[in-house]
């Protein structure tokens, strides 16, 4: 009956027909463009609209009156001659539309498709793909992802394949390792196919860069150091196999990336610093910004954003607002939104660590809202769990205690293991003053063997600090002094001065005070700085 419908408009049916190719919702200019000798279409609209066929939205635009009519009009085109159809639309708009394609890639893709168009439908595809993921449209991104991957076995020639299999694998986990974190399997699994179809092709190529690096972001939120180390090893010898130039930067910008990732979390902080130098000599915003679509990240954002609260933990508290603002604007140049919740949530804790509460609360919960409105799952995880950390009156009840550990459990349900023996010291140092201390006890022992297994030891010293005070509430005197020993120890060799003060500050409240170390803890901030920890050293020194 719907066939029927189209038959009966007569001379109209071949430009019915050449509109359906374009969508149910077709531009006149477009239509006539497909067939420029014919007669205006208008005519022909004009007499299909009588007959409930079609309506005219605008003067540029008009519409099926039904989807199904849309889709009667298209099937009565022989296969052949639709794929015409389709090429001649995806020529047009490459030749007449370049503003259009450039806002919507999909629209192209979709043509290029069903003209049997593979290799450049594909890249369109990911073209699209790139767009929604820094648009933080993230089911958009990665459906157009997971199309074009679905196309790469339409290539005939297999080196092709391979090449664009690994830019949609590549894609795909971009786009997942922002929606559902760096720890998700479905992330580890798109990486991990770049990996094995590289191998599979001979080498390691410039085109495995992002997929190593995404590896090796998989491991070492999951905590798994070996493994992390290995993809960081890899990456190394590629970027130094690397010809000087665009491409050999930019694998040389992952490899440092990866590097001053794995030193923050080993707590090897003056190896980071050196890292975030070569960095900032090596990265260029105009150059490098589009490395977001492969990497799931802006390199030089995801570098920077580790060096402030590592100058906070190391004393240099003068140095974090600078360094805050200097994200932001980062941000700003970049106007990349899926990249605000990582740098408002993240960009929270070297606040928080420099006596900033207040401002590191509200920075931290704008990202959180921002997290929520992406659907962007691991920041909203972990910005809850800093919440936590930073606000103890979240925890000050049973219900608030019930909520903390609910969060730490689904940290490590969704594998995001690298910050669980911290938040789980913070946890039971929380137990221990609701009077739950050998319960607390038990929890901050098992945080310090999960520390110092993992070989991550950012957190190391005042996971053993807090241990050593639950120690010592408990009655294990022996095991309290050994942690806190260790704390200061570990803490000296990081060149960690926040950890070193607070341990210091907890030998001299509850042992004999040690005005030396005290003194010598004080040294190590700037003579400026203002943190409630310097303020209370120098209330024990002027004693």
């Amino acid at each position: 009956l719907l066939a029927a419908r189209i038959d009966d408009t007569g001379p109209a049916k071949p430009i019915l027909q050449r509109a359906s190719a374009i969508g149910r919702i077709f531009a006149v200019d477009l239509l006539r463009a497909l067939d420029p000798t014919s007669a205006d279409p208008v005519f022909a609209l004009e007499h299909a609209r009588a007959a409930g066929v079609v309506m005219q939205r605008s003067a540029a635009e008009w519409e099926f009156a039904h989807a199904l009519l849309a889709q009667a009009a298209y099937h009565s085109v022989l296969r052949s001659n639709r794929e015409a159809l389709h090429r001649r639309i995806a020529e047009i708009l490459q030749s007449s539309h370049v503003d259009r394609i450039s806002r919507d890639p999909a629209l192209l893709a979709r043509h290029q498709r069903k003209a049997r168009q593979i290799g450049p439908a594909i890249r369109s595809y990911l073209a699209a793909s790139r767009i929604g993921l820094l648009q933080g449209a993230f089911a958009d991104a990665e459906g157009h992802a997971g199309t074009a991957l679905a196309l790469c076995d339409d290539l005939d020639d297999a080196s092709a394949r391979a090449e664009m299999a690994i830019a949609c694998q590549t894609a795909r986990g971009s786009v997942l390792m922002q929606a559902q974190g760096f720890t998700a399997e479905p992330v580890r699994d798109a990486f991990g196919a770049v990996h094995r179809i590289a191998l599979s092709s001979g080498s390691l190529g410039p085109n495995s860069a992002a997929a190593l690096f995404g590896s090796f972001s998989h491991a070492i939120i999951a905590g798994d150091k070996s493994r992390a180390d290995a993809f960081d090893a890899l990456l190394a010898d590629l970027a130094q196999s690397m010809p000087a130039g665009a491409g050999g930067d930019e694998v040389r910008l992952a490899a440092l990336a990866t590097r001053n990732c794995g030193c923050f979390y080993q707590g090897d902080f003056r190896t980071q610093f050196r890292q975030i130098e070569r960095i900032r000599d090596l990265y260029r915003i105009a150059d490098h910004a589009g490395m977001i679509a492969r990497y799931g990240m802006d390199i030089f954002a995801a570098a920077q954003m580790f060096e402030a609260p590592a100058r906070a933990i190391s004393g240099q508290i003068d140095a974090v607002e600078r360094l805050v603002a200097e994200t932001d604007a980062h941000q700003a140049e970049l106007s990349i939104p899926a990249m605000l919740p990582y740098a408002l949530i993240w960009g929270a804790v070297p606040l928080f660590y420099g006596g900033r509460q207040p401002e590191a609360l509200a920075r931290l919960r704008r990202g959180m809202a921002l997290a929520d409105e992406q659907g962007a799952v691991f920041w909203q995880v972990t910005g809850a769990t800093w919440s936590f950390i930073m606000d103890p009156s979240q925890s000050l009840d049973e219900p608030g205690l019930a909520a903390f550990k609910a969060n730490i459990e689904l940290q490590r349900a969704i594998g995001a293991r690298v910050g669980l023996p911290y938040f789980s010291a913070c946890y039971a140092e929380r137990l221990a003053a609701a009077g739950r201390v050998t319960e607390a006890y038990h929890v901050s022992s098992a945080a310090v063997v999960e520390a110092r297994e993992s070989g991550l030891h950012c957190w190391y010293p005042e996971i053993l600090r807090i241990h050593s005070g639950i120690c010592r509430s408990d009655n294990h005197p022996g095991e309290a002094e050994a942690a806190m020993k260790l704390a200061l120890d570990t803490a000296t060799r990081q060149g960690a001065a926040l950890w070193s003060l607070r341990a210091t500050l907890d030998l001299s409240c509850h042992d004999v005070p040690d005005d030396q170390g005290l003194a010598a803890a004080l040294n190590a901030f700037p003579r400026d700085a203002v943190l409630p920890e310097l303020g209370r050293a120098k209330v024990l020194l002027s004693q």
